[in-house]
């Protein structure tokens, strides 16, 4: 399973120590040649950075540094583990490089496991609403079928019968999935 790890803390940013970030450096270059850890980098402070909302349909751009931000994200990390008990795992490994080389730091490492098909709940949800739509689609062209069988007007009324009853159309868009119009 995939795991992004989000590194955040309450306090004003301040850089890692050294010593911290030869002990990150070490548990990177460890876990990469292990071919866990995908991807790993530290964000610059929050004035060099932007936010973009949508708030009651209008959309705005907010240059930082954002006042109201009671929590930063001062990192993130990618791994590739094999379940959320060994991704705890690393994480408390992590966060222990903090609290050996950064006292009185506190923060907190938020692990989320990536939606993959087949894993999380949401990708099913999605999953079993397109065989659900899919059948939906079956049942309504048969029964379109069999009424315009029924029917003894000509092939246009027929077609124009066949599109009042079904207000809502499945399209695709060529990758698999489709949407409801």
């Amino acid at each position: 399973m995939r795991f992004m790890y989000i590194v955040t803390s309450s306090q004003p940013m301040a850089g890692p120590t050294p010593a911290l970030m030869e002990a990150m450096q070490k548990i990177s270059e460890r876990e990469i040649k292990a071919g866990r850890m995908l991807d790993t980098g530290g964000l610059m402070p929050l004035a060099t950075g932007a936010r973009v909302k949508i708030v009651d349909g209008e959309l705005s751009v907010i240059d930082g540094p954002f006042v109201e931000a009671k929590e930063v994200i001062g990192g993130y990390a990618i791994f590739e583990l094999r379940d959320k008990a060994e991704a705890l795992a690393m994480a408390k490994e992590f966060m222990q490089l903090h609290l050996d080389h950064m006292p009185g730091w506190d923060g907190t490492c938020e692990l989320r496991a990536f939606a993959t098909p087949g894993v999380d709940v949401a990708c099913e949800i999605d999953a079993h609403s397109r065989v659900a739509a899919h059948r939906l689609m079956n049942t309504t062209a048969r029964l379109s079928a069999f009424s315009s069988k029924v029917d003894t007007g000509s092939r246009k009324e027929n077609a124009s019968k066949q599109e009042s009853r079904a207000p809502f159309r499945f399209y695709r868009n060529g990758k698999g999935s489709g949407r409801w119009r």
